[in-house]
């Protein structure tokens, strides 16, 4: 049985990704849940390759960790020990002990690909360079072919009218090719030249005839190159199985997610606007209490938004709706006077004479002496419940308190926990609402309100970035626990 060989570059910082590198390395950066590494390996694997070499260099054993915990990924890793001061045509040469004298594939350890390109680019024999036919990036390697078809230049600085395409940094070398490749790299670095990229090389062997590679087109197959955030949040799009047409019920969370310090997220009403135009059923949900639902429909309808009461869901509601059902109408609220006029008109009064409950809500209007009331009554066994558990609220100048804050301040001060937190992530916040869960999504910018909603819910969720999620969170987040989409803010959401 032939064995098919490939090598993968992986030795970089990744510097340009800011602290999602500062202890990961970048081949271990996720895109839509699984490590870059983990799309390359599933991608060789579909396409028959069946020996990997990865060249490691910064936090190489954390690539050796993830190996040894997912052993069905039987690759080989070297180090470049001089990382630092390298780059990875000094990498490329460390494979020769393992690729020199086959044909292989070659590629970075910084490109998430599908496995239709990993199959085209193994199933010849001859040399080759993975295309993206017709696409043009400032950063990109692009390439430049001959009359007869082969290409002769590879480079940042190809202008857009001579260049064929970008490369994907893929390449495939015959067993003569692939030798000359190395000899060529060998050469350069005993020169002094050590921190050079391969393509250096490779348009050496062009320029003397060494290689002549064709390119392979791959302009309708998926592929990102992850130099940036930015990258990898187009990588998500990309390589997700998110797509809006699949759903008519959308639940969109408010503070974080539509607004951030009273003003319209970008995109917020556009995407409105197209939902509506396509007879979608859209909900505003929030755990909020420091307002009434009226407040909130007439606060969107100033920014250019427009709902109705029914398509506002707010934490209180299902306060409220506990509370009359175990014949409780009076409480002491701990809240702002909005919040106790919304709960009157749900027939739950505020009252500072032998409350049944106390209530506490999000309270921008809060004083010591509510705290101390509300802590007098906890004292004398009254019990108390919670709008919703937000321990923060997303400004644009960074978190401040939210309701998790206060309640945490109580338990501290009496030894007593609410006895029931209310809103998101309660299933039976939009239980009532859902009609059909495989049609229905949640988008918001929390972990463990947003999402938990949706997966108590069993609905799909997609994390928006623009409120109080970072891209750190989501890279802590296993395979199975990830978003089924993850974006900057709604505006990726238009079509």
């Amino acid at each position: 049985m032939t064995t098919t060989h490939a090598g993968i570059l992986a030795a970089g910082v990744g510097s340009r990704l800011g602290n999602l590198t500062s202890d990961t390395p970048k081949c271990l950066v996720k895109v839509a849940g699984k490590p870059i590494l983990q799309h390359q390996l599933e991608a060789f694997a579909n396409a028959d390759v069946d020996d990997v070499t990865i060249i490691g260099g910064y936090r190489s054993s954390d690539i050796a960790d993830w190996l040894s915990a997912n052993p069905q990924f039987r690759a080989r890793l070297v180090t470049n020990e001089d990382y630092e001061f390298t780059n990875n045509m000094y990498s490329a040469l460390l494979l020769r002990p393992y690729l020199g004298g086959h044909s292989f594939i070659l590629c970075n350890g910084d490109v998430v690909f599908g496995s239709g390109i990993a199959q085209l680019i193994a199933s010849g024999s001859k040399d080759a360079i993975a295309v993206d036919v017709g696409s043009f990036d400032e950063e990109s390697m692009k390439v430049t072919t001959d009359d007869a078809g082969h290409i002769v230049t590879i480079s940042k600085e190809t202008p857009p009218d001579q260049a064929l395409g970008r490369s994907l940094d893929l390449y495939r070398f015959g067993r003569d090719s692939g030798d000359h490749f190395f000899d060529e790299c060998e050469r350069i670095i005993a020169d002094g030249l050590r921190n050079q990229w391969t393509e250096v090389a490779l348009q050496s062997c062009f320029d003397r005839g060494l290689i002549k590679p064709r390119p392979i087109d791959s302009r309708d197959e998926q592929w990102v190159e992850i130099d940036t955030e930015d990258d990898l949040l187009h990588a998500d799009r990309v390589f997700s199985r998110f797509d809006i047409s699949d759903y008519d019920q959308f639940f969109i969370d408010l503070d974080g997610t539509l607004t951030l310090d009273g003003h319209l997220l970008p995109g917020a009403a556009a995407l409105f606007s197209q939902l509506r135009s396509e007879g979608s059923s859209i909900f505003v949900v929030s755990n909020n209490s420091s307002r009434g639902s009226a407040d909130y429909r007439d606060r969107l309808a100033r920014l250019g938004i427009e709902v109705g009461l029914d398509e506002i869901v707010l934490s209180t509601d299902g306060l409220a709706a506990y509370l009359r059902g175990r014949g409780v109408h009076e409480v002491y609220v701990l809240g702002t006077e909005a919040m106790r006029r919304h709960l009157e008109r749900l027939d739950i009064r505020h009252t500072t004479d032998h409350p049944a409950y106390v209530v506490v809500g999000y309270d921008t209007e809060l004083t010591y002496q509510k705290l101390a009331d509300a802590c007098i009554w906890i004292n004398h066994g009254v019990p108390y419940v919670a709008s919703h558990p937000d321990l923060t609220c997303p400004t644009g100048r960074g978190p401040i308190p939210d309701i998790g804050s206060i309640t945490a301040l109580l338990e501290i001060t009496t030894g007593v926990a609410p006895s029931k937190v209310f809103g998101k992530p309660n299933a039976s916040t939009l239980g009532h609402l859902i009609e059909d869960p495989s049609r229905a999504v949640m988008i918001g910018d929390r972990l463990y309100t947003d999402k938990a909603l949706a997966d108590d819910c069993g609905i799909d969720f997609v994390c928006t970035l623009s409120g109080e999620t970072t891209r750190n969170d989501i890279e802590s987040l296993s395979v199975d626990d990830w978003p089924t989409l993850v974006i900057p803010s709604l505006e990726s959401l238009l079509r």
